[in-house]
């Protein structure tokens, strides 16, 4: 059983690997704060997903002004 010590609190890295991250922020939050997240994958030496750029679709410009009637 492999134990890591974060803040006074001993995980054992078995059970937090099982966790999902959102588990184990609802369990810890209360012991690490905003630093939740970060201790989730300091423990468990998983890679934290990148964040995937988000497009943004600009809506296409619509001529307002009517076409002159010849």
């Amino acid at each position: 059983m492999k134990v890591k010590e974060v803040n006074g609190v001993q995980l054992n890295v078995d059970a937090v690997s099982s966790l999902s991250v959102s588990a184990f922020k609802k369990t810890f939050t209360k012991h690490f704060g905003e630093r939740t997240e970060e201790v989730y994958y300091e423990v468990t030496g998983k890679e934290k997903p990148k964040q995937k750029k988000k497009v943004e679709v600009k809506p296409e410009e619509t001529n307002t002004e009517e076409a002159p009637n010849d």
